[in-house]
């Protein structure tokens, strides 16, 4: 019989619960990674330091728990907790645009594996301490972690398929005489917007980064959820000259903003 190697022998000699814990954490530490490679190659610079700041002492903290145990796993379930907090802002724009398959992902993923960390780090503490360790899962416990799993995936796929069925494009008789503003980076391109007071104004506004952005101007009554890939005409209806403030309303985009310059129409 082949030997089992060191990682796969340590993962196999832990308990139920322990292997519960730090696998939790293993996911939510390669769905960081991925996440942040992705944005990195979508053009957004630095994502991945950010995502490997918290992936590496997360994988540190895993594989603690499964080498030494005891006081480790409340420490990776309360890690687990951590990363839920900091990452609690973000989630409701991915839970509440499914369509939108980055946003979505990272929300759910983030939630399945933080509550898988915590529910097991918990559980094999106290199992230790009343030394009622179990080495295998028990039917119910086994069924449920499948079924979580089977869920999740279906999930993903049906939010990959709602991104691409919702993906919208202009065409080039709206493009013709349209103002094109783009999204990017997390900022709006250009930041400033001129249009006439009185005339027919349309912009064509593209979404060119990976995740969901707004397009809202309050003061026009102009609000547009547009999905990584995504572009929208966007009519402009000012009577009179003005300023008026574009944005991204969506937490974590504070610098997606840009101006509407409304110009008297030359008499």
């Amino acid at each position: 019989m082949a030997q089992e190697g060191p990682a796969r022998g340590l993962w196999r000699r832990n308990p139920f619960y322990v292997r519960l814990n730090a696998g939790g954490l293993l996911v939510f530490a390669l769905a960081s990674l991925v996440t942040g490679a992705a944005l990195e190659l979508g053009g957004l610079p630095g994502s991945i330091v950010p995502s490997a700041g918290i992936a590496a002492p997360t994988v540190v903290i895993a594989l603690l728990a499964l080498r030494i145990g005891g006081w480790t796993l409340i420490l990776a379930a309360v890690w687990a907790v951590l990363i839920f907090l900091l990452t609690f802002l973000f989630l409701p724009t991915g839970f509440s645009h499914v369509s939108s398959f980055w946003d979505f992902a990272a929300a759910l993923t983030t939630t399945a594996a933080v509550l898988a960390a915590s529910i097991g780090g918990v559980a094999a503490f106290v199992q230790r301490r009343r030394g009622t360790v179990r080495q295998t899962a028990a039917t119910a416990e086994r069924r449920s972690v499948v079924g979580a799993t089977a869920v999740v995936v279906g999930l993903l796929v049906l939010s990959g398929a709602l991104h691409i069925a919702s993906l919208e494009t202009v065409g080039a008789d709206d493009k013709a005489g349209a103002i094109a503003v783009g999204m990017k980076d997390t900022r709006f391109h250009p930041t400033e917007v001129v249009v006439q007071a009185g005339q027919p104004a349309t912009l064509v506004v593209k979404n060119d980064d990976l995740v969901v952005h707004t397009f809202v101007v309050e003061e026009l009554g102009i609000d547009e959820v547009i999905i990584g890939g995504s572009e929208k005409l966007i009519a402009i209806a000012a009577s009179s000259p003005g300023s008026f403030a574009y944005v991204c309303e969506f937490f974590g985009h504070e610098e997606m903003k840009g101006t509407i310059v409304v110009q008297a129409a030359p008499q």
